[in-house]
């Protein structure tokens, strides 16, 4: 049975008279809806873009630590990220948002569960970031996405992939992955077997055709694989961050001084929109 997603919406004051974009923005472990929001600082980003931000919340009833099942891709996870992904549809017909440009980006917990919606769904959304994300398609347990947090993958990610999404088949999802290299939570080894993942999910194989381009900034290092012009992936390494939101504000947890993750994150979301209209 679907369950009714709880969530915060936020609208900024001011719009455009073109359809705003929707931000979409999934809270880790020991998180709240408000806590992300206020953290990250996206509202403050949305008054200033224009843009629509949707803040799913998992109830402690769910998890008691209120973390979203993305371990358990073919149960509870899955229910998750259909029932999240009705609930984008439904915001998208309530505020009149442009369903080409939904993004959708998580941290942590959120960025497991917010993979797990762009492998299912990914004709609802235009661009994904995953902060501090596990690699896709290991953990089927808690003890074992607890294992795969500390230690990354064991089997070849590619392989894990393969038990969740046709990757020939898949339409592609531009990407961007940020990862703090003092993370003592996901290790950051995950970071780099989720760009082996997308890699084969955007079809980036070192072909004549695929740009690779290596750029730095104080405290990170960004490298962008484009084709045609387009970036489809860029793999951020924070340098100095551990396990949280970088640039955020360190009054909530999970969230510390550093880049500006969500300036990062919308930059890149910016450049690219779906052709179609999505549906769940």
């Amino acid at each position: 049975m679907a369950r009714r997603p709880e969530y915060w919406l936020y609208t900024p004051p001011s719009r455009g008279s073109a359809p705003p974009a929707l931000m979409v923005m999934l809270h880790g472990c020991k998180q709240s809806a408000e806590a992300l929001a206020h953290g990250t600082r996206m509202n403050a980003l949305a008054d200033r873009e224009g843009f629509i931000v949707l803040y799913p919340e998992q109830p402690r009833r769910a998890h008691p630590q209120c973390c979203w099942h993305w371990y358990d891709p073919e149960h509870a996870g899955a229910h998750e990220a259909d029932d999240l992904a009705r609930l984008v549809v439904q915001t998208l017909s309530e505020t009149g948002a442009d369903p080409s440009r939904v993004y959708l980006a998580g941290l942590s917990a959120g960025a497991g569960l917010a993979g797990l919606m762009a492998l299912r769904h990914p004709h609802l959304f235009a661009a994904l970031a995953l902060h501090s994300g596990p690699v896709l398609g290991v953990a089927r347990t808690a003890a074992s996405a607890l294992n795969l947090m500390r230690r990354g993958s064991r089997i070849d990610p590619i392989e894990a992939l393969a038990s969740m999404v046709d990757t020939g088949a898949y339409p592609g999802m531009p990407t961007l992955l940020l990862h703090g290299l003092r993370d003592d939570a996901v290790n950051p080894v995950n970071q780099a077997q989720l760009a082996t993942q997308f890699r084969a999910l955007n079809h980036l194989h070192d072909t004549a055709d695929v740009l690779h381009e290596t750029s730095r900034g104080d405290g990170y290092v960004l490298r962008s694989d484009l084709r045609d012009g387009a970036c489809l992936l860029a793999t951020c390494q924070l340098t100095s961050t551990g396990h949280a939101w970088s640039g955020g504000d360190p009054r909530y947890a999970f969230h510390a001084a550093g880049p500006d993750a969500t300036w990062l994150w919308w930059q890149f979301a910016r450049q690219h929109a779906r052709a179609k209209a999505p549906a769940a």
